[in-house]
């Protein structure tokens, strides 16, 4: 007895379709008739719901979901009045004064009434109305500097 013999014919032969009614895959060759699914070269992508919207769209998404373009940060200019007068305000001294999360986040400097200092803001958005007020109150013809 060898090996090779104790099974017999374990392998299959692949049923062959398209050979005649006699064969019992004859004819439609096991497709049924008509349809995207009975022809050749069938092309239906995963995910495809012959037009109706798609479960992956239908489904509401997962919670916590963070935008590739954060909005800005918005600081108000009585946060900046215990700076000492005249220093250089950017997001390296924000981010040490804790204002911002990180140096490459985007901030915006937007107007308060309380505000009775003399800084040089070194920024890339600023409120028209916070323009206004450290315009007036500024002591120094540098207030603003535009960064691009």
């Amino acid at each position: 007895m060898k090996l090779e013999n104790l099974f017999g014919n374990v392998k299959k032969d692949a049923k062959r379709v398209g050979r005649g009614i006699g064969s019992g895959k004859g004819k439609t060759a096991g497709r049924g008739t008509k349809g995207q699914l009975s022809r050749t070269g069938k092309k239906i992508r995963p995910g495809f719901e012959g037009g109706q919207l798609p479960l992956a769209q239908r489904v509401p998404k997962k919670p916590g979901f963070k935008s590739l373009s954060p909005k800005a940060v918005t600081i108000t200019l009585d946060k900046l009045n215990g700076i000492k007068a005249g220093s250089k305000i950017n997001s390296a001294k924000l981010f040490e004064m804790g204002l911002i999360s990180t140096l490459t986040e985007k901030f915006k400097i937007v107007a308060n009434d309380k505000y009775d200092n003399s800084l040089v803001l070194d920024t890339l958005a600023i409120s028209e109305g916070a323009k206004k007020i450290v315009e007036k109150t500024a002591k120094k013809t540098e207030t603003i500097v535009e960064t691009k």
